[in-house]
């Protein structure tokens, strides 16, 4: 392939040199595969919790944060993962009164 005189392109390597051991590869496949379950995991959880707050707030009317957590129960950070879903779609709106945020939908 390189004749007499010419050079290797440089970043060039056969297919022998610097290769990853296959327990490498496939740990990082697996360490990937992980990842990408986790993300997917985190997003239904928190589409599934901008659902309930949906529909809470359909049948409830306008809530502060304190009574959709107390109502709703979710787990860590979903509530304001999901109110900035459904506030990114545009599908509500925070009102405020004094101290106190209100969520209503749009």
């Amino acid at each position: 392939m390189f004749g007499e005189g010419s050079q290797k392109p440089q970043g060039h390597r056969s297919r022998f040199q610097k290769m990853p051991p296959k327990s490498l590869k496939y740990r990082w496949h697996s360490d990937d595969y992980k990842r990408r379950f986790l993300f997917m995991s985190i997003m239904a959880q928190v589409g599934e919790t901008a659902g309930q707050v949906w529909r809470l707030l359909s049948s409830e009317g306008p809530q502060t944060m304190a009574q959709l957590k107390k109502k709703l129960d979710p787990k860590g950070e979903m509530l304001g993962m999901a109110l900035g879903w459904l506030a990114r779609e545009d599908k509500i709106e925070f009102l405020t009164e004094k101290k106190t945020v209100l969520v209503q939908l749009k």
